[in-house]
């Protein structure tokens, strides 16, 4: 069964790397005019992705109306944040430049149309901030990872400030989302199952994915909060009321 699941999501990204290639060559000019194809896509693709691998999502709160120019911001434990997401909504993520390099991973990200950060090098955050700002003002929603890394979901790390400042110059709204990994195969996810879930430290994506596809049944919850407009908060006011928003909700493994 394992086997099955991973040709199916070979071929599906097979089929999302020919369509994103396809569409960023028609759109020709900048990666930014198709952006909202791609998100589109991705989106699309993230949810054949799911159903795949038997993940199903609960989702909680009133999800942002697609190309809105609303920045999302949500804890992290692992990929599969990622494609729930996309999969509720279409939307432009923001990962580091390490992630690019990856293999297997680098290729899929750049042809969704992500935005990259380089977080080693706080010469270029400016120009950084820049873009997700103007990805904003085009009406594009952005999801980002505030933690900056991924956790074995004892809890949800303290907030980066730097890339809020984004939505205050864009003048666009953030969307505090809390994910919890509930249940694989049928049980509550607990400190003794969560690693099938969690990606997070030095495991390399291709152990975790084949330790991960041979589960099924598994169910997250996606809980979308009020949206906080960004009016007279500085970048750290800003980063604070989403943590807390984010933390009150998450349930910590045990």
């Amino acid at each position: 069964m394992a086997l099955i699941k991973t040709l199916l999501l070979i071929l599906l990204l097979i089929a999302f790397l020919s369509i994103s290639l396809l569409i960023q060559g028609i759109a020709w000019v900048t990666q930014s005019s198709s952006r909202p194809q791609l998100m589109k896509l991705i989106s699309l693709i993230s949810q054949a992705m799911l159903k795949v691998m038997s993940v199903k999502f609960l989702t909680v709160g009133k999800v942002p109306r697609a190309y809105s120019g609303k920045l999302v911001v949500a804890n992290h434990m692992g990929y599969l944040d990622i494609l729930a997401l996309s999969s509720i909504a279409p939307t432009c993520f923001v990962t580091s430049h390490e992630l690019r390099e990856t293999p297997l991973l680098g290729p899929i990200v750049q042809a969704g149309g992500c935005l990259f950060v380089n977080r080693l090098n706080r010469k270029k955050i400016h120009y950084e901030i820049q873009s997700l700002a103007d990805a904003l003002k085009n009406k594009d929603n952005i999801t980002l990872f505030p933690e900056a890394k991924s956790t074995n979901g004892d809890e949800v790390i303290p907030f980066k400030r730097s890339l809020f400042e984004a939505a205050i110059m864009a003048k666009a709204n953030v969307v505090p989302v809390t994910i919890n990994y509930e249940s694989v195969s049928g049980q509550a996810v607990n400190l003794k199952n969560r690693d099938l879930l969690c990606w997070y430290d030095d495991t390399s994506f291709l152990t975790h994915f084949w330790r991960f596809i041979k589960h099924n049944k598994i169910v997250i919850k996606v809980e979308f909060h009020p949206e906080i407009e960004p009016a007279k908060l500085s970048s750290k006011e800003l980063s604070m009321a989403s943590y807390e928003q984010v933390k009150k909700s998450f349930r910590s493994f045990k």
